[in-house]
């Protein structure tokens, strides 16, 4: 598991923003606060997706907040290497988090107004960091078939 200063160094995430954040997201509002939380390395993917939409994709995170739990959902429970190519389409009309093997194929019910995250970039980033950093290097997903 990863502190919430690892997680916050990770992803260049400036404290009051991350707190910000944690209040208006429920999957985070309802985490230990503190020096004493932790977040697993799906939770982190979850994270970052959040940051994409919000710094990228300039979606408010109020907006965010509508698909929070789905998303957090599909990081924390998925396997990684199922993962790693894959794109994820987020609707927030229907308040859906769909996976699709490329841009090309999109999957059904996804929407022209759907935001893309290419997620597969993501997770190799959170593995490159697991493999490169010692003091973490215990870290695994919910699913430990990713780093074999």
């Amino acid at each position: 598991m990863l502190r919430q200063d690892n997680v916050l160094e990770i992803l260049d995430l400036p404290r009051e923003t991350f707190r910000y954040w944690r209040a208006r997201l429920s999957p985070l509002a309802r985490r230990e606060r503190g020096h004493n939380a932790r977040y697993s390395t799906g939770e982190l993917l979850g994270l970052m997706c959040v940051q994409l939409l919000v710094e990228e994709h300039d979606r408010p995170v109020s907006r965010v907040k509508v698909v929070a739990t789905p998303l957090f959902d599909q990081c924390r429970h998925q396997h990684w290497p199922e993962l790693r190519d894959k794109c994820m389409f987020v609707n927030f009309v229907d308040r859906r988090i769909v996976l699709s093997p490329s841009l090309n194929e999109r999957p059904a019910g996804s929407q022209p107004s759907d935001d893309v995250l290419m997620i597969g970039e993501l997770v190799t980033r959170i593995e490159a960091l697991i493999h490169a950093e010692p003091e973490i290097s215990y870290i695994s997903p919910v699913n430990p078939v990713a780093l074999a």
